[in-house]
């Protein structure tokens, strides 16, 4: 028997809204690159500062394991992405404003409390989540931004195994949700 499940998503519209609500650029890029990047939060805080290619607008995808923040590539699904030239602005002046005053391999790390400098923990940004829900008015939640990825990839024409293969999806049936 055949489940279909309605896919949660976040609008373009809603994506800027997002980014209006963050108080530090290093949120704005943790959201631009689940959206813009259609990674997945792990994704993202496991990125080392290596996995970076500024200069090409490259991101690329690294499975490592036990990170001391939990983080994982799912399926070792490595890979690489191309982020709009706005969100490589972004990881600029993060690296420079932000980031520099650290000593750490990893991209995304606390900015204050005790865990200052340490890589950041999924439920640090699910928390952030939460307060872009109350204050929006809506349920948002991390994953959203990467559906919102592929339902505006869809939406615009491109073919599922073109969204597939963006979104390092194993197997067909993973993106076919999106229809």
């Amino acid at each position: 028997k055949e489940v279909k499940r309605d896919i949660e998503y976040i609008t373009r519209e809603q994506y800027y809204e997002i980014l209006e609500l963050c108080f530090t650029i290093r949120d704005k890029l943790i959201v631009a690159f689940m959206f813009e990047g259609e990674l997945r939060l792990s994704e993202v805080l496991g990125m080392h500062i290596e996995d970076l290619e500024i200069w090409d607008n490259k991101i690329n995808i690294v499975h490592r394991d036990n990170l001391q923040n939990g983080a994982r590539v799912k399926n070792n699904a490595e890979g690489y992405i191309f982020l709009p030239e706005y969100v490589m602005d972004l990881l600029s002046e993060y690296i420079l404003t932000e980031l520099d005053e650290y000593d750490t391999n990893f991209l995304f790390v606390n900015l204050n409390g005790k865990n200052k400098g340490k890589p950041m923990k999924s439920i640090t940004v699910q928390k952030l989540f939460e307060r872009f829900s109350r204050e929006m008015g809506i349920q948002v939640h991390p994953h959203m931004c990467r559906h919102g990825f592929a339902t505006e990839r869809l939406e615009a024409g491109w073919q599922l195994i073109d969204i597939k293969d963006a979104l390092r999806h194993t197997h067909i049936s993973s993106t076919d949700i999106y229809t």
